[in-house]
């Protein structure tokens, strides 16, 4: 799909340098992303397109709970097999309520 130029950002991650776009259609207006490779972001921005910088997201310092180990993942996957999976989800109240 073919974008107007003032309608993309080329974006730059500085924790790990990679490179990646942010589009928005002129048509319906739906933004969109994707990887790009730096032989093709670089020029994009010397010819005038917008940068973006940002970060990854740092952890979180607040967590709670035992880390994730494999047979909790194991669980996860085979709850999810389950047809009604989402109901019994649904039927959970979150902690310190209740």
């Amino acid at each position: 799909m073919r974008v107007h130029a003032d309608l993309v950002v080329v974006r730059n991650c500085i924790d790990d340098e990679s490179w990646s776009y942010r589009a928005r259609c002129s048509s319906c207006d739906t933004t969109f992303v994707g990887a790009t490779p730096a032989s093709l972001a670089r020029p994009a921005v010397a010819a005038g397109l917008a940068i973006e910088l940002w970060t990854l997201p740092r952890p979180s310092a607040r967590r709670a709970g035992s880390p994730l180990r494999a047979v909790d993942a194991l669980e996860l996957h085979l709850e999810l097999l389950e047809p009604d999976w989402f109901e019994q989800l649904a039927r959970v109240e979150p902690p310190g309520e209740g």
